[in-house]
């Protein structure tokens, strides 16, 4: 972990966590990879080097960080749980940091992370996030929410600029891709699993939307698991 080197620090060595910078505001306008990378490295990782930061209070403040953004995400909550087991130097941290603000950004698009100015449709888009695996209408929204199915719809797409519906089949496409970058499940089972269970539907939706099949999607993005 971060001290003066690049192996790990004793506890009772270093200074305590300095004060970083809010991480969503410093990602606004940042996607690239390479451009991530340098944000991580210059703003958090060259300072807390410089300081010479307790390896066991900057691990603290990424945990913390990691839980909240994966709040209404248990898979990634436990994947980014358990890569964070195997952080031990400089090095891992930063390609820590590098993926789990890039899975900010992709979530973020998607999940219109910025500020709603209603509860309502940030209690839909929690509501979603939650039972994406399960069948959601605007009838099981409208009542979890308390307001008309009607009103609901208005809302929705004057908060986030996509009729409630579709935001439920991007949220379930973008789940699949990432299975299907991550794991090493068969495409009928994550179509299962992102709450798509018809298959040809399934196919067809996400090349509607990905402009390749599934299959293509995961031979050029590439199974991955592990830190890779």
């Amino acid at each position: 972990m971060p001290g003066d080197a690049q192996t790990a620090e004793g506890h009772t060595h270093g200074s305590a966590l300095p004060e970083l910078p809010d991480p969503v505001e410093q990602l606004a306008g940042w996607s690239d990879p390479s451009q991530l990378q340098r944000l991580v490295h210059d703003v958090y990782i060259r300072p807390v080097v410089r300081m010479k930061v307790r390896p066991n209070e900057l691990l603290g403040w990424i945990e913390e960080l990691a839980e909240r953004w994966t709040m209404a995400d248990a898979y990634s909550r436990s994947r980014f749980h358990s890569e964070l087991g195997d952080v031990e130097t400089v090095f891992d941290t930063e390609e820590f940091l590098v993926r789990l603000f890039m899975w900010k950004q992709n979530s973020s698009r998607l999940s219109f992370d910025q500020p709603v100015q209603r509860s309502e449709i940030q209690k839909a888009l929690d509501y979603v996030a939650r039972h994406y695996r399960e069948p959601v209408s605007v009838a099981d929204i409208s009542d979890y929410t308390a307001i008309s199915p009607n009103y609901f719809s208005h809302l929705f797409k004057a908060q986030t600029g996509i009729n409630f519906s579709d935001y439920v089949t991007r949220f379930r496409i973008e789940k699949s891709k990432q299975l299907l970058r991550e794991t090493d499940k068969q495409v009928g089972e994550i179509a299962e699993q992102v709450g798509i269970p018809d298959y040809k539907y399934f196919a067809r939706i996400f090349r509607r939307l990905a402009g390749k099949t599934p299959s293509q999607y995961r031979e050029e993005e590439g199974f991955r698991t592990g830190k890779a």
